[in-house]
């Protein structure tokens, strides 16, 4: 839904017949601003188009044989707020392909519209979202050291994806600090604090999980170290 004063509304005995029409003038975007969506001022059922700077790359998962693609990242707005945006499936796949593209190596400006706004977060619809990459966008204007700004990685979550086999292979190294005494995780990783089981933490632990994946031909395989 969206709060359009003049907003169309079809129920099932609504009847749609096509018509040529000439001239008809450009749709003006209206998207939505940054400091709503963190201040929950977005209502829930309604949908809004986003338009951001890929800021921060956080995690890729590769489900079902590579056929399912969650990716997760944040997303910085021209004022410097910044939001999570996750993209499912194809709309996920269509940004994978991009960031894996040798040739684009600036900035990415994304759009997403019909998104769902939910808890301070971003995610494209199901069905009805339209997602554009850079060069699709017509709307945007960045300085020079704008375009030049590649996104960075997140520090608790590395990820390196390969577009190079026919499903797209995951690599992933997780960082997370935990207790000395129990597998709890430390709320910070360079401060002291008491830990849920009783202890007095003064130095977190590091640990460390590397998951590897491998395809050779028709075979797949995965290791965890």
């Amino acid at each position: 839904m969206c709060d359009h004063p003049k907003k169309f509304v079809f129920l099932s005995g609504t009847t749609v017949k096509p018509v040529e029409l000439n001239n008809i003038p450009s749709v003006k975007k209206i998207f939505k601003d940054f400091q709503d969506i963190l201040k929950r001022e977005c209502k829930r059922d309604r949908l809004q188009d986003i338009i951001g700077v890929v800021h921060e790359i956080g995690n890729c998962e590769s489900k079902a044989g590579g056929k399912k693609i969650v990716i997760s990242f944040k997303l910085r707005d021209f004022g410097g707020n910044i939001v999570t945006c996750t993209l499912w499936d194809t709309y996920g796949s269509k940004f994978l392909n991009y960031y894996n593209d040798k040739a684009n190596c600036g900035a990415i400006v994304i759009v997403v519209t019909h998104a769902i706004v939910k808890d301070s977060q971003v995610s494209n619809g199901w069905s009805g979202s339209k997602f554009l990459i850079n060069e699709e966008i017509d709307v945007i204007q960045l300085s020079d050291s704008q375009k030049n700004e590649k996104p960075s990685q997140s520090t608790q979550t590395i990820s390196t994806w390969s577009g190079s086999t026919q499903h797209t292979t995951l690599d992933k190294f997780v960082y997370n600090a935990k207790c000395t005494l129990c597998t709890l995780k430390a709320p910070n990783p360079d401060n002291p604090y008491k830990c849920g089981c009783g202890e007095n933490v003064m130095k977190p632990v590091p640990r460390y999980k590397v998951e590897i994946h491998v395809v050779d031909g028709d075979a797949k395989f995965r290791f965890v170290f």
